[in-house]
């Protein structure tokens, strides 16, 4: 939605610059036929016929209509064209930047542009160029994808808003001569009001004012609440299939023992190694099954000397430590 707002935004700025150029000329004439077919829609609620809308060079239009009768019918009829725009326009930017069915509601409108322009404009006329042409674009628009759909509305949605409060200004320059007038004088001859036709004008055009402002914010708040609503973005996982990076501990650090002390020597001054290991049993099994046949008296003489003197040994310590 944010490119969207962005889009809204650039739209807003070029209507604004160039707004007095022949560059912004054919999307006036659109907002001025939309206009003028509210006014017949209206009109046809409560009975009357369309006989012809008309564009004028000035960025005027018309829309004769015959069997409009009945003040509600004229009221409502009248007051259509401004407000049907600045809605049509409020409808259009909510569709475009909640980027849900824009494409069927593109369609849509250009469809009723192009019924309404067959049926109730003539051939050649500049009402019918403006309509034929726009709702062809629509059209198109919406036939090549949702993208372009978007962009479509969220374009025509700003320009129909931007035109709508720009015509509001009207109103401080001449309301006699806009539809505020029209149903100021209407008003006047059928409800016999004594007040002069500028001020029953001018508030008329208030009353419109702040009823299109209404409607707009209704239109449009829940797009400021949703856009208020979206979560952070949170950083992206990583693939499944990739292992996590965990960094290694550090190792710990290596501490060298001390060396054990050696054992005091007891033997004797002038014998040999004091210690003499024993053999195992192991050792005395397997050299006493040594060879094919029982122990020798060689074996058995040794082991007899080594057992002589390690008892021998033996003694010397125990006399030692007493």
């Amino acid at each position: 939605m944010k490119s969207g707002i962005w889009v809204a935004l650039g739209t807003a700025v070029l209507l604004t610059v160039f707004w007095d150029t022949s560059f912004i000329l054919p999307f006036k004439y659109l907002v001025v036929l939309v206009h003028e077919m509210f006014h017949g829609l209206s009109s046809m609620v409560f009975g009357a016929r369309i006989q012809q809308i008309l564009i004028h060079p000035g960025e005027s239009g018309e829309t004769l209509v015959t069997g409009l009768r009945g003040g509600i019918g004229v009221t409502i009829s009248v007051s259509a064209g401004y407000l049907g725009s600045a809605l049509s326009g409020a409808l259009l930017l909510r569709r475009g930047l909640f980027e849900s069915f824009e494409r069927t509601a593109l369609a849509i409108f250009g469809g009723v542009i192009l019924y309404m322009t067959l049926l109730f404009t003539h051939g050649g006329s500049l009402a019918f160029t403006t309509g034929l042409g726009w709702s062809l674009c629509l059209l198109f628009c919406a036939a090549l994808g949702p993208q372009y759909a978007r962009n479509a509305l969220i374009i025509v949605g700003t320009m129909f808003l931007w035109y709508s409060f720009f015509d509001l200004f009207d109103f401080t320059r001449d309301v006699k001569q806009t539809d505020a007038g029209i149903l100021a004088r209407y008003a006047r001859s059928q409800l016999h009001i004594e007040s002069s036709l500028g001020f029953v004008s001018t508030f008329i055009s208030i009353a419109w004012a702040l009823f299109m402002l209404v409607a707009v914010w209704m239109i449009l708040a829940p797009l400021l609440k949703r856009q208020a609503a979206q979560p952070v973005a949170a950083p992206p996982a990583p693939p499944a299939n990739q292992p996590l990076a965990i960094p290694a501990a550090p190792a710990a650090p290596i501490i060298a023992s001390p060396p054990a002390p050696a054992l005091p020597n007891l033997a004797a001054p002038g014998s040999p190694s004091q210690m003499v290991p024993a053999p195992s049993p192991a050792a005395m099994k397997q050299s006493s099954s040594a060879g094919t046949g029982g122990p020798n008296s060689n074996d058995l003489a040794e082991l007899m000397a080594l057992r002589a003197e390690i008892m021998k040994d033996k003694n010397l310590q125990a006399s030692i430590q007493k």
